[in-house]
């Protein structure tokens, strides 16, 4: 009987960590304003920073012209990008105008992470967790990966 309670406490404590969305500082729409991946981007003033690194990497590479047109495709595919936290654990993705995606998130405050589950046509459910640090109306979300790591900075509108 002892090992069922301490069981259920284990339980119960290791799914604290975890809060439900309508109860959190994330909800509203939040806005793309930098990309920061390989490069930083700020779309507020449309400023690109190329470190000196990538700059030197890029010299006498034949694929050169290619990792920069990546590269700005990729900071071009963020304009016009937001996030929408709303109540019940839902969320959306938009991108000029249009919903990108939508599905549901799960929020471990102690971990500082944010589920995404999205559900795909064949009825399994894509999974990303993302890094967060939230900094009164400034976001702050990380894709951890040891090639190449992005973190986007969006704020609340």
């Amino acid at each position: 009987m002892k090992k069922a309670i301490l069981l259920v406490f284990i339980v119960l404590f290791n799914l604290s960590g975890y809060a439900q969305s309508n109860d959190n500082h994330l909800l509203g729409k939040w806005k793309i304003v930098t990309f920061d991946a390989m490069l930083y981007h700020d779309y507020r003033n449309d400023s690109t920073h190329y470190p000196p690194e990538l700059l030197e990497s890029l010299k006498g590479n034949k694929d050169s012209a290619f990792m920069v047109g990546f590269l700005d495709g990729m900071i071009s595919s963020f304009k016009n990008y937001y996030y929408e936290f709303q109540a019940k654990d839902k969320f959306l993705e938009i991108k000029n105008g249009s919903i990108k995606q939508n599905g549901t998130y799960i929020i471990n405050k102690k971990e500082k992470t944010i589920l995404l589950m999205v559900k795909d046509k064949s009825g399994g459910e894509n999974r990303q967790t993302l890094l967060y640090e939230l900094k009164d109306n400034h976001l702050l979300l990380s894709i951890p990966s040891d090639e190449m790591p992005i973190t986007i900075g969006l704020v609340k509108e």
